[in-house]
């Protein structure tokens, strides 16, 4: 793949935006991208409460966009403790019965919003989940499309996927994964698991790179750039993948106070480079929708107001701030390494971008240092190997913090170092 990948639109693939704030309609980056979805996080029964989503699903029907509903647990509700339930099936296909009634513009339910993630109800119940998907399809009774999975990727999915596919009493026309894992660390398990797993369409119904998150888990620094590199590698597994028909991004500005942030805009509207690789992979809309409020937006100028003038030949998702030069970045593939018997550790490198990469892995363990160079052509990778010395190994303590243990690191070859991440080390 060459340096002008990153300008062309990935192949066949729709794209939609999600984002629960009724201001998304005024949005003139809305309208001025080839979105053709969005996508509402609701709870289940929001049919018989008040609630922002009524402006937000009347605004979507006067604009005629197509509406992909996620339905999910009361918040006001605690799953962190394990002491939530959901409702019963037949109470929850009576809610969205409710729901589409009243909202035309709904083409697309997910069965249910990440089943699997620890704070839902589902996240111990694959049979529970099924059973959703099967109200959400009765309930749309031809009128739209019942999406099943919508799981969050990582460590657990594939054996709760094989449960609650154990469960299902009907074929899903579509699937959907959630892939943050997938684009937060450059690789493809997420997808390439449900790909094996089930057969048919694929929606990646919630996705985006992630500038800033923190948790009790782990915490991701605050980084636009690797944000916009996750969202290249995004828009190169749907290239990749013809199976994976429609990806929906998860929101248009910033919100300071949410630990999650994988927004395309900083909260005073101003673009990230997340918003110019956007624009650059999915194009500007060529023709309005049919909606009576959609504004009328200048798409030229608001491309030109976001691209130094020495870049405006170039396509905008290859420009990097302060250089325009069109270069990649090196990227080391999972979360974290681990090393194998007799201390070696093989890691694999990408290089995310619209030009080629050059740099430097280091690993370190105690005062122990060592290094590998690496050149690699846009999107490519290359496995690192490395052996760590038993001198090196005995100066690590296995009993202190990852931290106080061995690192490893990927550095520019401007020698400008992401964040290291820590190898656990296996005792011998």
């Amino acid at each position: 793949m060459g340096a002008l990948f990153g300008a062309q639109s990935a192949a066949a693939a729709e794209y939609g935006m999600s984002d629960g704030r009724p201001m998304l309609f005024d949005s003139p980056h809305l309208h001025a991208l080839e979105f053709k979805h969005v996508r509402l996080v609701l709870p289940w029964d929001a049919a018989r409460r008040e609630g922002t989503w009524t402006a937000w699903l009347e605004r979507a029907r006067l604009q005629g966009w197509q509406v992909l509903i996620a339905p999910t647990i009361d918040p006001a509700h605690d799953c962190d403790t394990g002491t939530c339930s959901g409702p019963a099936p037949a109470d929850y296909e009576a809610a969205l019965r409710e729901l589409l009634a009243r909202a035309p513009a709904v083409t697309a339910v997910a069965g249910w919003n990440e089943p699997n993630h620890g704070l839902q109800p589902t996240s111990r119940s694959p049979a529970l989940a099924a059973a959703y998907f099967g109200a959400a399809r009765s309930a749309c009774e031809g009128r739209c499309t019942a999406v099943a999975g919508n799981m969050l990727d990582g460590n657990g999915m594939a054996a709760y996927l094989k449960a609650y596919q154990a469960a299902l009493t009907h074929r899903p026309a579509v699937w959907g994964l959630h892939d943050y894992f997938d684009v937060t660390y450059f690789q493809r398990s997420g997808l390439d698991t449900l790909l094996a797993a089930t057969e048919g369409p694929i929606w990646i119904t919630e996705t985006g790179g992630l500038v800033t998150f923190r948790s009790e888990s782990g915490t991701l620094p605050y980084d636009e750039r690797r944000a916009a590199d996750s969202l290249r590698w995004l828009f190169t597994m749907v290239r990749q993948t013809p199976r994976v028909q429609r990806a929906y991004l998860y929101g248009m500005w910033q919100e300071p106070w949410n630990a999650f942030d994988s927004a395309l805009l900083r909260v005073d509207g101003r673009e990230r480079e997340s918003m110019q690789v956007a624009r650059a992979y999915i194009g500007r809309r060529t023709q309005a929708l049919d909606g009576e409020e959609a504004p009328r937006v200048d798409a030229a100028a608001i491309a030109a107001a976001a691209v130094d003038p020495a870049d405006a030949e170039a396509p905008a998702g290859i420009r990097r701030a302060g250089t325009g030069a069109a270069n990649g970045r090196l990227y080391l593939v999972g979360k974290r390494p681990r090393t194998g018997t007799g201390g070696r550790l093989a890691l694999q490198i990408r290089c995310v971008g619209s030009g080629p990469c050059a740099g430097k892995v280091r690993l370190g363990a105690g005062r122990w240092r060592e290094r590998r160079d690496v050149a690699l052509p846009a999107f490519g990778s290359r496995v690192v190997r490395f052996r760590l010395p038993a001198t090196a190994a005995k100066r690590v303590d296995l009993r202190l913090p990852l931290a106080r243990a061995a690192w490893v690191a990927v550095c520019d070859a401007s020698a400008t170092c992401g964040a290291s991440k820590w190898v656990k080390l296996r005792a011998e």
